[in-house]
């Protein structure tokens, strides 16, 4: 029996500004259409391999799943450790000859960041969050097409698609697929001209049905569509359309932030932070502290007493998911306001490596490779002083920072070192005994002498 159109195909949940889950209720008919749509553009007929690197939790594997059972192609689950490790991952596509592959700009990085050649028969599907002009660089030219795909999870995963044939900067996002219609409006909703900033509104098939029990935010989000049939979907961002047809990206009307794939309510961090008495205010931002390292920030005021970074720390894990902790946390007197009197976002500082250090005692490194770790942990985190005993995750660390350092370790030890040895052993204390022991182990005590004593020299 034919599956009623209108009945929900899947229920998926995403971040709300409250702290409760949206459940995102998407119709058959909605990804009928995506799946109708993505067969021919981007592509994929029954000769493509198709590797699926994401989880069921996130909504790119809806078409990961349904483009190769509606065509014929070849499907690849992709382990979950593997998608973590850069090396492990490159070996994955080569082995499988992967010619379609859907991934967040953060996992296209990692790749490019750890020496990944690319695939002249591969479909390089790229979004989820902001593409830097950097990374498409890279991409165009490793593999046979570049695609650069926008969508919130209530317009069904993608609600444009654009083949990128050269590098801009911004890299623009393609028009509306196959019966979606955009409309870019003022705060009077209604539309702006074209090169003028306005907030995207998403109408027809891939709208979704609603959230799962939450009647009066799917009224606020879901509106009736005043320039035609059925609903619009007021997504938050901030676009402008470009004479040619596409649009540009420009951040959004609230404090909701892409980052690393996940959707992040800033509200959300904030009001945990808030809610500790050593804190008299909070404010968490995405900011840049390097090219293409974004990083989720906590900014602080004390409250009843000076803040306890790792105590903070603690608290946001066991309140949030690992996405939502900040990397790096500040301490400041005052927030910055701009000349009426409210927070100015954009002149909060960049974290420097000093601020809000955790309060440990500081353990300087003594050995050879524990100096070596130290010093390229403190380039890739932009760190000044690194102690054994500090973790390269509380420091800001993350996968992608992880394989550049793990990249640089490499060349510096002459020694492939998996990303998962880094999550075992995540201290300079610990991974220099990893590497001491591995090091003894494939090179041998005359070769390991010689190698200390050259690291040894090159500190002095």
């Amino acid at each position: 029996m034919p599956a009623d159109p209108e009945r929900v195909a899947y229920q998926i949940y995403t971040s709300g500004s409250t702290g409760e889950p949206k459940g995102v209720k998407v119709a058959h008919r909605s990804v009928a259409n995506l799946v109708s749509y993505m067969r021919r553009s981007p592509g994929m007929d029954e000769h493509d391999v198709l590797a699926n690197l994401t989880t069921p939790a996130f909504d790119l594997s809806v078409p990961d799943w349904f483009l190769p059972l509606t065509t014929g192609a070849r499907l690849v689950i992709v382990p979950r450790e593997a998608t973590l490790d850069a090396i492990e991952l490159a070996d994955w596509l080569t082995r499988t000859k992967a010619t379609f592959v859907q991934a967040t700009p953060t996992t296209w990085q990692m790749l490019v960041d750890a020496g990944w050649a690319g695939n002249t028969s591969l479909k390089i599907v790229c979004g989820g969050e902001a593409l830097p002009q950097p990374l498409c660089d890279e991409l165009v030219t490793r593999g046979k097409s570049l695609w650069h795909m926008y969508g919130p999870t209530e317009s069904t995963v993608w609600s444009s698609t654009l083949e990128l044939e050269r590098s801009e900067s911004p890299p623009p996002l393609g028009g509306p697929i196959a019966n979606t219609s955009f409309y870019v409006l003022d705060s009077n909703r209604q539309p702006v001209p074209i090169g003028v900033l306005g907030e995207l509104y998403i109408g027809g098939e891939g709208v979704a049905l609603g959230y799962h029990d939450r009647s009066e935010l799917t009224a606020e989000k879901f509106l009736e569509n005043p320039f035609g049939p059925g609903r619009l979907y007021r997504t938050g961002d901030l676009v402008r359309w470009r004479a040619d047809g596409t649009f540009e990206f420009s951040g959004r009307i609230d404090h909701q932030v892409k980052l690393r794939g996940y959707r992040i309510e800033l509200g959300e961090v904030e009001a945990v932070l808030a809610g500790h008495t050593d804190v008299g205010g909070a404010v968490a931002a995405v900011r840049e502290v390097g090219p293409g390292d974004r990083r989720l920030v906590a900014y602080v005021l004390p409250g009843t007493d000076q803040p306890d970074v790792e105590e903070l720390r603690r608290l946001l894990k066991t309140r949030l998911p690992p996405f939502m902790v900040p990397s790096s946390f500040v301490v400041l007197e005052s927030f910055p306001v701009n000349a009426n009197g409210k927070l100015d976002r954009a002149a909060l500082p960049s974290p420097d490596g000093t601020a809000a250090r955790l309060r440990r005692s500081y353990v300087p490194p003594e050995t050879p490779v524990q100096q070596a770790l130290a010093a390229i942990w403190g380039e890739v985190l932009s760190v000044d002083r690194i102690g054994i005993d500090d973790n390269f995750f509380d420091l800001g660390g993350h996968s992608l920072l992880a394989v550049k350092m793990l990249s640089r370790v490499q060349d510096a030890l002459a020694l492939e070192i998996r990303l998962s040895t880094l999550f075992e052993h995540s201290t300079i204390r610990e991974l220099s005994e990893a590497v001491t022991a591995v090091l003894f182990t494939e090179a041998g005590e005359e070769e390991l002498t010689d190698l200390l004593d050259e690291l040894e020299a090159a500190k002095r």
